[in-house]
């Protein structure tokens, strides 16, 4: 049988996945990217180190979005695991003005 208040108490859940959003890009340093130059015309610099300590992804179209600080935990763990700075990732969360809150990162 169908119970209504089963139903009730997902609902909140079920919303709040509903509005996470997913991008797919470089994983950079945000401190240094220049916002008036193409993705391009990056220097190495703007590439993530191990001293690096916060983070961002750069779509393929050059929008930079920085991570909150579960994020750039994250992003620490995925570039300590896979070593390569260049390194592409997705991430899944939610935007709150210019920083997204991270759900989900993983490098493809």
């Amino acid at each position: 049988m169908f119970n209504v208040s089963k139903v009730l108490l997902l609902l909140p859940v079920i919303s709040i996945l509903g509005w996470a959003e997913s991008w797919s890009g470089k994983l950079v340093d945000p401190e240094c990217v220049d916002p008036a130059k193409s993705a391009a015309g990056r220097t190495p610099s703007c590439l993530p180190t191990s001293s690096t300590i916060s983070f961002a992804v750069e779509t393929p179209e050059g929008k930079v979005i920085k991570f909150d600080t579960t994020g750039n935990a994250k992003a620490r763990e995925v570039l300590k695991t896979h070593g390569d700075p260049g390194l592409k990732i997705t991430v899944t969360g939610k935007k709150n003005g210019d920083v997204v809150q991270v759900e989900k990162l993983q490098a493809e």
